[in-house]
């Protein structure tokens, strides 16, 4: 239909291990990952994931709250902006909401 992005919603309370799910290639092409409103959540990612989740970008953004974590792998904090805080690994960036203050 349109050439915007598919968004797809996966309710997911406790802990989500991407680089699990992508290794079986069950989930791919994410641009956005939003984990408001499960409850306090942890992400695992590593910077392999990044590329191997979306066919179009390098660069996805995380959503969420101060109760979440996200674990990264191979990861250097940059700047922040509008509210984003830019973490890169090579051509991999991810840029997580600044709300979310727990990142490993």
């Amino acid at each position: 239909h349109g050439a915007g992005p598919i968004q797809r919603k996966e309710d997911v309370s406790g802990p989500l291990n991407l680089v699990a799910i992508i290794n079986q290639k069950a989930i791919v092409n994410i641009e956005t990952i939003d984990m408001n409103g499960g409850g306090n959540s942890t992400l695992t990612l590593a910077k392999k994931d990044v590329h191997d989740i979306s066919s179009s970008t390098n660069t996805h953004k995380i959503l969420g709250d101060a109760g979440d974590i996200v674990d990264l792998s191979g990861f250097s904090k940059g700047s922040t902006k509008s509210g984003f805080v830019t973490w890169k690994a090579g051509t991999a960036i991810l840029k997580i909401e600044d709300d979310i203050i727990n990142v490993v």
